[in-house]
């Protein structure tokens, strides 16, 4: 689905649909929008957003991408890191692969390094300076699971599932060490949540938007200006179930938009230490409270970035 988020609500301008195919990731170059798939990988010509065009499909079930240059970096539902030569879209070429030690929920390319979240992994960070041959140079392991990570300069903010929001430094890639850490569950939430956990992160306008699962898909606002105490300054709930979950974020102008359900919310965030909701379309009676069997269930049966999130109890 393609939303134009100039408008408040989004409007829906265009749809790609194909049996079997349940999108995962996206990575847009251009009018050419890779979508990464259960299935496989699909090159999709949007130059006219309304009526999409497949001009390529690889055989190459893509749980997350990153692009750098002409080379895309995709990480499979099997554990791999394959990279492709995009400089012909309609003929990409892989170069390289190379196994993970679990599923990549998100991926993120900045200069000559590629941001691996990695799952139970952790955050690992691989060299991608010959694109042929990427290196792996850490491994870093700061909680039960990474599921995302946003990258600002020197700093490595990750949405680290039950140990919340952790800020790392990664100037030296090698070895990335903690700066701090803010968990989720130590802040205000409805009764209701079963530990909320930190499953995407995003930065705009130097602060970091925190989504999360298991809290009725919450966003949590830092400033981390003082990187060694990030500060809360903003809340906002965009779910009507405990289960729901917020996997990703977009920005346009002032306004954010939330990936929790097909119609994505939208806020104002033009005074982020108040957010005011554009759209939401409305929280159903009573809080949606979910019992610990639902939840045992929404582990075993949920996509990883949320399955990893969800704790297990006796």
């Amino acid at each position: 689905m393609i939303y134009d988020v100039s408008s408040s609500p989004p409007v829906l301008v265009g749809t790609y649909s194909e049996t079997g195919q349940y999108p995962l990731s996206l990575a847009l170059v251009g009018n050419l929008l890779y979508v990464g798939t259960t299935q496989g990988l699909l090159v999709l010509d949007v130059s006219t957003p309304q009526s999409p065009a497949k001009v390529a499909t690889l055989t190459l079930p893509t749980s997350a991408m990153a692009v750098s240059g002409n080379f895309l970096f995709a990480g499979t539902t099997d554990h791999r890191l394959v990279v492709l030569n995009i400089s012909n879209p309609t003929a990409p070429n892989q170069i390289a692969q190379v196994p993970l030690p679990d599923y990549p929920v998100n991926l993120r390319a900045v200069g000559s390094l590629l941001f691996i979240a990695d799952n139970t992994a952790g955050l690992l960070t691989f060299g991608i300076s010959i694109p042929s041959s990427p290196m792996l140079l850490s491994q870093y392991q700061p909680s039960s699971a990474i599921e995302d990570a946003a990258i600002d300069g020197n700093l490595a903010l990750l949405a680290a599932a039950d140990g919340g929001l952790v800020i790392a430094d990664v100037s030296n890639p090698v070895t990335p060490h903690l700066v701090s850490q803010v968990r989720l569950d130590a802040l205000n939430c409805f009764l209701e949540c079963y530990g909320p956990a930190a499953v995407s992160v995003a930065i705009h306008d130097g602060l970091a938007y925190v989504g999360s699962a298991n809290a009725f898909a919450r966003v949590f606002g830092f400033d981390y200006g003082t990187t060694a105490h990030p500060r809360l300054v903003s809340l906002a709930t965009y779910g009507t179930a405990v289960d729901q979950a917020v996997l990703n974020f977009g920005f346009y102008q002032s306004n954010m938009s939330v990936g929790v359900s097909l119609a994505p919310p939208q806020t104002d965030i033009s005074q982020p230490r108040n957010v005011i909701n554009l759209y939401y379309p409305g929280f159903l009676s009573g809080s949606g409270s979910l019992s610990l069997v639902a939840v045992r269930n929404a582990a075993l049966f949920a996509h990883p970035k949320i399955r990893a999130s969800i704790r297990q109890t006796n």
